[in-house]
C-alpha cells in the first residue's frame, strides 16, 4: 500500500463529540481493483467509528435510527436530541440518510444472519454432551397488525429476512430437537424462544 492522499475532515460520535481529523488515505501500490474500483484502506480506528464516505459515526446512525423506528421521534425532535445531548448539529436532510443508512445495514446484518444461527447452534452442539439444552431467541415477523413499526422493517426488507418461526424451527431441527418453544411479544419487535435439546 502506498499513500494516495491526505486531507483534513471533521469527525462527529455520541462517544467522542465533534472532532476535527487529518487523514491519510492508502492505496494499493500494484493498481488492485475490487468490483472496478481502486483498493483503498483507510485508517483502521476511524474506520471502525466513522460510516464509509461520512464524517458521522455509526453510533449517531444507531441513535437516529433508534429514535426514528423504535421511539417514532420526527427528525426535528431527533435533530433537538442529538443538540442537546451531544451537541452535533446535523440537518433534517442528513437525518433522514440516516435513518435511512441504518436500516440497509439492519437488513445486511439479517442477511448474514442464517449463516450465524448456524454456526452458533455447531458450537452449541461441540460445547454441550447429548441431551444438553440451550435457549435461543430471534426476532420474527409482527404478529399485531397495530405494531407498525415491526411491520414497516419487515416492509424494508421485503419479509426475506425476518424469519418466521416455521423456518427457524427448520434451522434449530438441524443441531437438535425442540423441546419446547413460544412467542414473545414485545410491543415493537416479536420473538420466538425455543428450548433446544442438542443432538450428537
Amino acid at each position: 500500500m502506498k499513500v494516495e492522499k491526505s486531507f483534513c475532515h471533521r469527525g462527529m460520535t455520541l462517544a467522542h463529540g465533534c472532532f476535527q481529523v487529518r487523514e491519510v488515505v492508502h492505496v494499493c501500490a500494484r493498481g488492485c481493483r475490487h468490483g472496478g474500483r481502486r483498493v483503498r484502506q483507510r485508517h483502521a480506528d476511524l474506520a471502525a467509528i466513522l460510516l464509509p464516505r461520512s464524517t458521522v459515526g455509526y453510533d449517531v446512525m444507531t441513535f437516529v435510527g433508534l429514535e426514528r423506528f423504535v421511539h417514532h421521534r420526527q427528525r426535528e425532535e431527533i435533530r433537538a436530541a442529538l443538540r442537546e445531548r451531544y451537541d452535533i448539529v446535523l440537518s433534517s436532510g442528513e437525518v433522514s440518510t440516516l435513518g435511512r443508512r441504518f436500516l440497509v445495514y439492519l437488513e445486511a446484518l439479517q442477511e448474514r444472519h442464517a449463516a450465524d444461527v448456524r454456526a452458533v447452534l455447531a458450537e452449541c452442539r461441540r460445547l454441550l454432551v447429548r441431551g444438553g439444552r440451550v435457549l435461543v431467541i430471534e426476532d420474527i415477523p409482527a404478529i399485531s397488525r397495530l405494531n407498525l413499526v415491526g411491520h414497516l422493517i419487515h416492509r424494508v426488507e421485503n419479509g426475506e429476512h425476518i424469519r418466521p418461526v416455521e423456518e427457524y424451527q427448520r434451522l434449530y431441527s438441524e443441531a437438535g430437537t425442540i423441546e419446547s418453544g413460544e412467542v414473545l411479544q414485545s410491543g415493537i419487535c416479536d420473538y420466538y424462544a425455543a428450548v433446544l435439546v442438542v443432538n450428537q
